[in-house]
């Protein structure tokens, strides 16, 4: 089970199992920081991380930006996670 807390709004939580997250790092602009997704899929088939936009069914963007050097950071971190539900990362 992955949840996502909000300590500005600790009632707003996002919960879901692994078989169904969804993540990603969208970079618009090359030397802009990224923006990061996190949700669940359609298909539990999909990449845990690094899903394509279209893949999610619903997904939350916490309000914070994510520098490019950082998304290798959240990569390491959720490519462990995929491990543990036996899924892939893109």
């Amino acid at each position: 089970m992955f949840e996502l807390f909000y300590l500005a709004s600790p009632a707003n939580t996002f919960r879901v199992p692994l078989r169904w997250l969804g993540a990603l790092v969208h970079c618009k602009k090359p030397n802009q920081p990224g923006q990061l997704f996190i949700g669940s899929v359609r298909d539990p088939n999909a990449a845990l991380y690094g899903t394509a936009p279209a893949a999610f069914c619903y997904s939350t963007s916490p309000a914070f930006r994510v520098p490019h050097g950082d998304e290798l950071l959240f990569r390491a971190y959720l490519t462990e996670v995929a491990g543990l539900a036996d899924r892939r990362v893109v």
